[in-house]
């Protein structure tokens, strides 16, 4: 493939992300799209886009995402170029990207709409995204496709992938107005349902900064924080930490994000309730382990997440009692 054939965006909310220069001195001539700030997104520009549950319990931090990368296709389309290089601004790209990259371009299959640089699960081992994944009955069979390219079991994040001209357009059609979930997770489903050629780059050239602790947008809230600490130590995969995973946002209630610690929290509360499990003593647990984010809260989104986490816990108790 020929360099002149590509152009390079960047998705960001910041004017001048250092992440510019950091992909110039790699030899790409990034250009700026100001990302999509889903909590000052108003009902009807939500409705174009999303899926009607999906607009009033999607996470706005997910929404923002799936809407900054559509708009990055939308400007892509309009262009006279082949192909496209998306970056997000928490990207880092590895020392020999641009060696490498050479190689990947070269042996990615010539009908491929979508190549992933950068992605969480795609190892051939079994790993945390495969298994819950697979559950869910979104993994595909694993197929080298040659030395750097392969067709995942799975692929997700959205902060490095190549995008042919075909593959935005195929994007736009089966996902924009449809989204019902985070964007790299409905690419998936695309993916395994065979209707996008999908690959990744093997091994991987670049990585999510973010994801390696609770720093991303999709992070609402990490408490608790002693055991967010605890998930700090514990990677799922290559600059993927268990807290970040912990942390993120899945749905939404009214303006309360409901995280994957919050599932964790109303599944613990069903546990308890079974055994029996005295409310005054779940309480007292609860108020010592939440006592760290309660003294360091920095808004009332803070505490309004250990309350409607407490409620989580001690719901099923309630309920049951009657």
């Amino acid at each position: 493939m020929r360099k002149q054939r590509y152009i390079t965006y960047v998705i960001s909310l910041d004017k001048k992300p250092p992440v510019l220069e950091h992909l110039r001195q790699h030899n790409l001539l990034p250009n700026l799209i100001h990302g999509v700030d889903g909590s000052k997104c108003d009902q009807r520009k939500l409705v174009k886009h999303f899926h009607p549950v999906y607009v009033d319990f999607g996470p706005r931090s997910a929404q923002g995402c799936a809407m900054s990368h559509i708009k990055v296709w939308r400007e892509f389309i309009k262009s006279d170029n082949e192909f496209a290089f998306i970056f997000e601004d928490d990207v880092v790209l590895e020392p020999k990207f641009t060696s490498q990259l050479q190689q990947v371009l070269e042996q990615v299959p010539a009908d491929f709409d979508m190549l992933s640089l950068g992605c969480f699960g795609s190892e051939n081992d079994p790993n945390f995204f495969t298994v819950v994944l697979g559950m869910l009955g979104l993994t595909q069979t694993p197929q080298h496709v040659s030395e750097r390219i392969k067709i995942p079991r799975i692929a997700l994040a959205t902060h490095a992938y190549v995008l042919s001209r075909k593959g935005a357009e195929k994007l736009i059609k089966l996902l924009d107005g449809k989204l019902y979930n985070h964007i790299d997770y409905c690419i998936q489903w695309l993916s395994v349902n065979n209707q996008i050629n999908r690959y990744v780059a093997t091994p991987r050239l670049a990585y999510q900064t973010s994801s390696d602790g609770t720093t991303s947008s999709n992070i609402s809230s990490s408490h608790p924080k002693l055991i967010t600490n605890l998930l700090d130590k514990i990677y799922l995969d290559t600059r993927v930490r268990a807290s970040y995973v912990s942390s993120l946002s899945v749905a939404r209630m009214g303006e309360q994000v409901i995280s994957v610690s919050s599932l964790l929290f109303l599944l613990f509360g069903f546990i308890l309730a079974g055994a029996k499990g005295d409310i005054n003593t779940i309480s007292v647990i609860y108020l010592i382990v939440s006592l760290p984010d309660i003294l360091l809260s920095k808004s009332s989104n803070d505490v309004n997440t250990v309350w409607f986490h407490y409620l989580l816990l001690v719901f099923p108790t309630v309920i049951l009692s009657f």
